[in-house]
């Protein structure tokens, strides 16, 4: 079943005692087309049924049978056809539907979701909630709402299938990780999966061979580190509080780190990372200070392939010993695909 988009010439006759459901007879002459030269029965279109003087329907025509025309849903309508007069069944747009040249339009709910799925859209929206899910050729020009506290795993229907052009928005509003892995051996951005974080934004497009994304967009989202220090020992008393904002393959953060007593650690301060580096040998770093003891400038080195970063003043010495510090970095690091 598909949408057929109104063609010319198109029209036949029914003398059907029906308001609804009309047989028609074929192409009125030799100058018009039957509906069946350019419909399979299922498909939908958009026409009328006129009974001249009588009455008239306008709106969703369904080829319902060979020869048969269903007025599925009307736009307008007046009158009330007779038992045996004769209706002119034809493609047409109704003028309440055609779009006008001249300004802004204004659409009713019902014609803006009837012209979704005249496109083959469907509904605005698809919310997974589920481990698993495929976006599928319905999912065209949909917002897909990831909506898990845990992992989605999420493929695509094969790149052939869905063809060069098809798209869709993805959100992840909860704080599962979503893994979007495209069908078989197919990639996304030359690579094989894209990690999607909480309150992280996308569009998928589809060439026919594969998927890119593009439009990348976040929102800050709380993190709390997880204290450590490189030397060893632990502390007495600490704590730390952060939040990032994931962009595809950058992570912007924001880190405060509260030495109250130092206990037995020593050597560095340790925090973990919202999102892992995975940039091969590439030493990444965050700036900062400290800001309540000597108000010294340090740094927060992050190693090429690391879910920590390390804590450590401009002059190398020791940023875990220093009771009281309060340590503040910012910046933004890469992360792999």
């Amino acid at each position: 079943m598909a949408f057929v988009p109104p063609k010319d010439r198109v029209l036949e006759q029914s003398s059907s005692n029906s308001q609804t459901v009309f047989t028609v007879t074929g192409a009125l002459d030799l100058s018009y087309n039957a509906f069946s030269a350019a419909m399979s029965v299922g498909d939908t279109t958009i026409g009328a049924v006129v009974e001249p003087g009588v009455a008239f329907k306008a709106g969703m025509l369904t080829y319902s049978a060979t020869n048969e025309v269903t007025v599925s849903s009307a736009f307008d309508s007046k009158g009330t056809f007779s038992s045996g007069g004769i209706k002119q069944v034809f493609m047409g747009l109704p003028a309440g539907s055609a779009p006008s040249l001249d300004g802004p339009q204004t659409l009713t709910d019902a014609k803006r979701a009837q012209g979704r799925v005249n496109l083959g859209v469907g509904t605005a929206t698809r919310a997974i909630t589920g481990a698993s899910d495929t976006l599928v050729a319905s999912d065209f020009a949909k917002l897909i709402k990831l909506n898990r506290s845990s992992a989605i795993a999420l493929t695509a229907t094969a790149a052939a299938t869905l063809g060069d052009g098809w798209y869709c928005d993805i959100i992840n509003v909860n704080t599962g990780i979503v893994t979007f892995d495209p069908n078989g051996a197919e990639t996304v951005d030359a690579a094989a999966t894209a990690l999607i974080y909480q309150s992280e934004s996308m569009r998928i497009w589809c060439d026919g061979t594969g998927f890119y994304t593009t439009s990348h967009a976040g929102d800050w989202v709380a993190f709390a580190p997880t204290l450590g220090a490189s030397g060893g020992g632990s502390f007495g008393s600490a704590s730390a509080a952060a939040r990032f904002k994931k962009i595809r393959t950058s992570v912007q953060i924001e880190m405060s780190v509260t030495i109250t007593t130092v206990g037995s650690a020593t050597g560095n301060v340790q925090a973990t990372l919202p999102v892992s580096s995975s940039v091969g040998a590439l030493l990444q770093e965050l700036s900062g200070a400290e800001t309540a003891v000597n108000g010294a400038s340090c740094r927060a080195l992050i190693a090429g392939n690391s879910s920590n970063c390390a804590f450590g003043y401009y002059n190398n010495t020791s940023t875990a010993t220093v009771a009281g510090a309060l340590y503040v970095v910012t910046g933004i690091y890469e992360v792999g695909k």
